[in-house]
């Protein structure tokens, strides 16, 4: 079971996270290297010069001949690299850039972060994309609306995998006239990547197969409090949880709080990177558990910049 990540670099020319971005891959990659002693990353043109230059400590790295660059969201790009690791490097185990861990994850033919139970944000947003015309690949019951967090993924059946793709794709493309801002098409994406799992694997009976590495009832020992507030998707929870009965904004919370790894073994920073004080935080630790990588990580920053 080897470990690898993606890096899908489109984005970071026009972010101001770019920094940030690179201090994660290294400390995400260096951890895990720790426990498995090996790390692979599959990625853009760029982002291979980013490993490169940065000397990022990745055992080999995987480019796409310019297949990712055309991607338009990070959910793309990670579609289109299972697919891809399916065939370069079967049995693979997947993990976001931003998670961080302390010890080996449980061997499982199927494996997801976890199943974030059924709430009012996939529910919410079935019922905004359908009313803006979406058509869909598959139909939902109410209990189908949930999200497999994908920060962690693994699957060795190549089929579920590619009937994945395939589903997500056809999707992309066949609703591809429906107009959507940047922020529709994000929740878009997520709303595809974190049901269509669920819906491929239900397709082929596999969902009791399913492994949870870090379920929703387990503690996260969080000390943050999101600070962000996503105001259109606000308006949208509000719109449809008044239309209907269903359970309130009932979010999963993962373990981010790098400081408490050790009680937790791992941490998936999410949508909680958006934070400063959480960025600070990362950091900080990387510099504490690896002095010299981190200061010849920032003396190698300057190629990037």
């Amino acid at each position: 079971m080897t470990p690898v990540q993606l890096l899908w670099t489109k984005p970071f020319n026009e972010s101001n996270t770019k920094f940030e971005s690179c201090i994660y891959m290294f400390l995400s990659a260096q951890m895990t290297k720790d426990i498995y002693g090996e790390v692979h990353i599959l990625t853009d043109y760029y982002g291979h010069d980013i490993v490169r230059s940065l000397e990022l400590p990745y055992d080999k790295v995987y480019t796409t001949d310019g297949y990712m660059e055309e991607m338009s969201s990070f959910v793309d790009a990670k579609i289109y690299g299972y697919k891809t690791l399916a065939d370069i490097l079967p049995g693979y185990l997947y993990l976001d850039y931003d998670i961080f861990i302390t010890k080996e994850i449980e061997k499982r033919d199927i494996m997801v972060q976890c199943d974030e139970g059924e709430n009012s944000h996939p529910f919410c947003l079935h019922k905004y994309f359908i009313d803006k015309g979406v058509n869909f690949c598959y139909e939902y019951e109410q209990e189908d609306l949930r999200f497999l967090n994908m920060g962690l993924f693994r699957c060795t059946d190549k089929k579920v995998i590619y009937d994945y793709y395939d589903s997500y794709f056809t999707t992309i493309y066949e609703n591809k006239h429906i107009g959507m801002d940047s922020h529709d098409l994000a929740q878009y994406s997520i709303f595809l990547e974190q049901t269509y799992i669920y819906k491929t694997l239900q397709k082929h009976n596999k969902l009791d197969h399913v492994y949870e590495h870090y379920p929703r009832d387990k503690k996260a020992y969080n000390n943050y409090k999101f600070s962000a507030y996503d105001y259109k998707l606000g308006e949208i929870m509000d719109t449809y949880l008044g239309s209907e009965n269903y359970p309130d904004r009932n979010y999963y919370m993962s373990p981010s709080d790098i400081n408490n790894i050790d009680k937790t073994g791992y941490t998936h920073l999410m949508h909680f990177k958006q934070m400063k004080e959480v960025s600070t935080d990362v950091i900080e630790f990387a510099f504490t558990k690896y002095p010299k990588e981190f200061a010849k990580l920032m003396s190698n920053m300057k190629y990037i910049y």
